[in-house]
């Protein structure tokens, strides 16, 4: 089995199994476009648009974006007050606008390091080594998944994680997780996540401010990835008895949105991470 048949059942889980139903559902979420840490509510481009489905974007995101903002703009005034600046000129015009530009600073080099990333990704996907494939999951939500569950389950060990990822899946199915393909994305995710850390650090965001942007997007990911699994376990309840994987989060989707759940999740979550 080459090295591409081994990632192949990271991105098209076994059909029908808890795996496939997770990745179905935060792609279906991902899908709604979580605004990057560059993106700022300030921004009244987004606001000028006639599209309608833009228009519905900006307004679902809109107090999200302003928490986002807010947060930045706390952590400069933060540093320019550990490094000597007198609290009565950060208040002032002079301080106000210094903290502009340090945000500002900050978003163009998250920016930058995103497009970057970007470029990478796209030179994988047309790679003629690499030819794309017909209902694949991204790596990226597959991985997630992976980590999400390890730290929600039980499970002891790669080979249980993987048994209960593939648990409702098609007996016999060649496309079932092992315990190397946890193990593996497991690894890839803790590398991703590092490259994200660095490129955090070197858009000049402290170290401590940069721990705590990875423990909350951890913590969210967590907390929608348990929202999904709550769902399912429910799903016979509900009506959904006789689908499985992602035919099952798409009926799901269907009835109840899982994007507004998750938006809702998400406002709930910063609420409470506000409070800690």
């Amino acid at each position: 089995m080459g090295a591409d048949d081994k990632s192949r059942f990271l991105t098209q889980p076994a059909p029908g199994s808890r795996f496939e139903f997770l990745c179905e559902c935060e792609a279906t979420v991902s899908g709604d476009f979580v605004p990057p840490l560059w993106m700022t509510a300030a921004d009244e481009a987004y606001a000028a648009l006639d599209a309608t489905e833009v228009t519905a974007w900006w307004n679902r995101w809109r107090s999200h974006l302003e928490r986002q903002d807010q947060s930045f703009r706390d952590l400069a005034r933060k540093r320019l007050l550990e490094r000597g600046a007198p609290e009565t000129w950060v208040e002032a015009a002079g301080g106000l606008a210094m903290i502009d530009d340090i945000v500002g600073d900050w978003r163009l080099r998250l920016m930058l390091a995103d497009q970057k990333d970007a470029t990478r990704e796209r030179r994988k996907r047309i790679s003629p080594s690499k030819p794309a494939r017909d209902n694949e999951y991204d790596r990226r939500i597959s991985q997630d998944v992976i980590y999400a569950a390890e730290h929600l389950t039980k499970c002891a060990g790669p080979k249980a994680l993987a048994d209960w990822l593939n648990t409702g899946g098609i007996p016999g199915a060649a496309s079932r997780l092992t315990s190397d393909h946890v193990a593996r994305a497991l690894a890839a995710r803790s590398a991703r996540v590092g490259r994200w850390l660095q490129a955090c650090k070197r858009a000049g965001l402290d170290r401590e401010a940069v721990i705590d942007l990875v423990a909350r997007t951890d913590f969210e990911l967590t907390q929608q990835i348990g929202m999904f699994l709550r769902v399912h376990d429910r799903a016979p309840a509900l009506g959904f008895r006789s689908l499985k994987g992602a035919a099952l989060a798409r009926a799901i989707h269907a009835r109840f949105d899982l994007c507004v759940g998750a938006r809702q999740l998400e406002q709930k979550n910063s609420e409470l991470l506000a409070t800690a």
